[in-house]
């Protein structure tokens, strides 16, 4: 129902896409190192905690008791996810290197 990542240092984190794909909102832990935080749209596919187990917590159980806000969460994770589909990535990056090489 929730994927939760308490990482602080994070690259591109292709594990809260592939979680978002699957319905399932992200929990991550805000960190100048984890990059993850340009991924996860805080309220709309998951949310940004503190570093604290109980930050963590409290938001799993909310989630868990609030139905409609998980079902929501979980629709805008899907949707959200789709904007990282392959097709449209390489569609970009070829417009960006059309538009560079003029």
């Amino acid at each position: 129902k929730i994927f939760v990542l308490p990482s602080t240092r994070e690259g591109f984190p292709n594990t809260i896409l592939e979680a978002n794909s699957c319905g399932l909102p992200a929990i991550i832990v805000r960190h100048e190192k984890n990059a993850g935080v340009g991924v996860v749209k805080d309220g709309y596919n998951g949310f940004i905690v503190n570093l604290s187990p109980e930050e963590i917590a409290e938001k799993v159980i909310y989630l868990l008791q609030n139905d409609e806000e998980l079902s929501r969460l979980s629709r805008n994770s899907v949707e959200f996810a789709k904007t990282y589909d392959w097709s449209i990535i390489v569609k970009k990056l070829l417009k960006v290197y059309e538009e560079a090489i003029g």
